[in-house]
């Protein structure tokens, strides 16, 4: 097999190992540009996942969130599908609900009997970037009351830590996730946003020192 492979690609030189992972770390890099945001959600058997592959994001990665992408909006669901969507930065205030357009959702499809949807329903979202050599851009949206609570303390979160330190720019957020027993419902999972760290304006690791020496005491 190893004569097979050598003699097919004989006709092109191989650059060095180096030269060749960055290389292809810049068609990964392209790759991302070219998909956009991969969402990234937890499932109902509790595992992050990203992506239109539900490729798994393991419970403790560090993810770097940035804090100009919070978001507050509307999503309409219709027959499974987006009907409409209406998103702004938290720094514009919440979006006018009065101005919304009528949607389908929350509505019974012809032919059907049960209603699709919920009509209008809350929504946040942030952008999150991976810390892998190549990062991977996220982006994490939730309509549901867990979500919605775990993003708002994720928003007053960050900014205690950026009047703490004039050099705290960028959260770096641990990814994890709770549980509660429904009556109905059975065993529920709920997203887990924890800030553990910050990056300042040039991306480098912020080291509060007043606290290092308070953890040495």
């Amino acid at each position: 097999m190893a004569n097979d492979v050598t003699k097919f690609f004989s006709g092109h030189q191989l650059p060095s190992r180096e030269k060749l992972a960055e290389a292809l770390s810049g068609f990964a890099a392209a790759k991302n540009t070219l998909t956009g945001k991969a969402l990234l959600k937890l499932t109902k058997q509790g595992i992050w996942v990203f992506g239109i592959d539900n490729e798994v994001l393991p419970s403790g990665t560090h993810l770097i969130a940035n804090p100009a992408s919070l978001a507050s909006g509307y999503i309409a669901w219709w027959m499974g599908k987006i009907e409409g969507e209406i998103m702004q930065p938290l720094s514009m205030g919440p979006v006018d609900a009065t101005k919304l357009a009528p949607v389908n959702s929350g509505g019974v499809p012809p032919g059907k009997k049960e209603a699709s949807g919920r009509g209008w329903e809350s929504q946040a979202s942030v952008d999150l970037m991976t810390q892998d050599k190549t990062p991977l851009n996220l982006i994490y949206k939730a309509s549901s009351l867990g979500g919605m609570k775990t993003l708002l303390g994720l928003a007053g979160d960050i900014v205690v830590g950026m009047q703490e330190h004039p050099d705290h720019v960028y959260p770096v957020i641990e990814v994890s996730q709770d549980s509660y027993q429904h009556k109905e419902w059975g065993k529920v999972y709920t997203p887990l946003l924890a800030i553990v760290g910050w990056l300042d304006a040039e991306g480098n690791p912020v080291v509060d020192k007043l606290k290092v020496g308070k953890s040495l005491l």
